[in-house]
């Protein structure tokens, strides 16, 4: 059972959710004799995934997009989420797990943050972090760790690699940045990828890697040390 503002008219409402996954709500009422006023039960394939069995920090209200109503954030085990923003009238919209969204009249993939692990960290609520929301979480050994509520576009994503002076073959992933940080040695690409950056580290026997694919490469360059961006 939790306390919060899901309609945002400044009455306490509670949301608890049935031994059958589906969720309870009551509104605060201003109506004499009548504090709260029960809604329908809603159902959200993220809870009645549970089957019964989660930890009540697993569900959390906060208002997500600044517009005064609670929001209901339902994390997973493994860290993912879905949302579902608070309304009006007091229910709780669709859920979305922000793996999508619509961009100029089209649909673009996006890989949202994976938040506290059910089995490695204790949730224990959601901050305004520098940039972004924050679930704030604990590890056994005191550690406080702070998960971000960002989804970043699939194709912006790096997809690095660290090869050495041996022969190989650069197979990467074609939705992604590729970024080869390669020592000596033949080297070929698979045509297809997505734009593709080389780091050629230096050598002290001055060998230069010998690259070769059969698409024009974006970019080649040099240099002493690689930043690996995640």
């Amino acid at each position: 059972m939790s306390f919060s503002y899901i309609n945002g008219d400044g009455l306490g409402d509670i949301l608890s959710v049935t031994r059958d996954g589906q969720l309870e709500t009551r509104l605060g009422s201003r109506t004499p004799g009548q504090p709260l006023r029960r809604l329908a039960n809603q159902t959200q394939a993220a809870v009645q995934g549970f089957g019964g069995v989660f930890n009540p920090s697993q569900l959390q209200l906060h208002d997500m997009n600044g517009d005064g109503r609670s929001d209901l954030v339902v994390i997973q085990d493994d860290g993912s989420y879905t949302m579902s923003y608070g309304q009006a009238e007091g229910t709780l919209g669709e859920a979305s797990d922000d793996k999508s969204r619509e961009e100029q009249g089209a649909k673009v993939a996006y890989w949202p943050n994976l938040l506290a692990k059910q089995n490695e960290q204790k949730i224990v609520g959601i901050r305004q972090g520098a940039v972004h929301l924050e679930l704030i979480s604990l590890n056994e050994q005191g550690e406080v760790h702070a998960h971000p509520f960002e989804s970043r576009r699939e194709r912006d994503l790096i997809a690095y690699y660290k090869l050495g002076d041996g022969e190989d073959e650069m197979t990467g992933q074609p939705s992604r940045r590729n970024y080869f940080d390669v020592g000596g040695g033949p080297k070929s690409s698979r045509a297809g990828l997505a734009p593709i950056l080389f780091y050629c580290k230096g050598s002290r026997h001055r060998v230069n890697p010998a690259i070769s694919t059969v698409r024009a490469l974006s970019v080649l360059r040099r240099a002493r040390k690689m930043t690996r961006t995640p």
